[in-house]
């Protein structure tokens, strides 16, 4: 009987901790979310693209192209250097063909327009917005977290009968 009760309680545990990383990836997604729809608004200042490349990724099922960029650019009377594309997935393709597009887009000396944080000049991006997959992504930690949680608190209560 009380190991039964162990068991349960130790199930409670885990499925408490992933609610919690459920609620931490939930919160750290809201605020990406709100940046990029605040980035649909942010000046935009002329840059020059330093580099730009794109690595294969592969494995587990999953396959696609991440483009890695530098850029210069002046902001708030400072000279800086960004290297973000955009928000969620928006330097990342599934085909070779879009990846090689986009370098060929940002190649290495062109003139570009680098969309930065009034705020903060060192937060910049060379693709502003991108809410369509933040969302999505909200919705279901939002939901995961419910479900771990009412797991857990199930668990609790088993254990306190058992």
């Amino acid at each position: 009987m009380a190991r039964r009760r162990t068991r349960f309680v130790l199930l409670g545990i885990v499925l408490l901790l992933g609610a919690g990383a459920g609620m931490f990836a939930l919160v750290g997604n809201v605020g990406m979310t709100d940046e990029a729809r605040a980035s649909e608004h942010w000046p935009r200042a002329p840059g020059t693209m330093r580099s730009s490349d794109f690595v294969e990724h592969s494995g587990r099922g999953s396959h696609y192209y991440e483009v890695l960029v530098t850029y210069d650019y002046e902001a708030a009377g400072a000279a800086l250097r960004g290297n973000r594309v955009g928000f969620y997935k928006a330097g990342n393709f599934d085909h070779v063909s879009d990846a090689r597009a986009f370098v060929a887009r940002y190649r290495a000396g062109a003139r570009v327009d680098v969309y930065y944080d009034p705020d903060h000049p060192d937060h910049a991006v060379l693709v502003p917005g991108g809410l369509g997959v933040g969302f999505a992504a909200i919705v279901m930690f939002a939901l995961m977290g419910v479900a771990l949680l009412a797991g857990a608190i199930a668990c609790f209560m088993r254990a306190r009968r058992a």
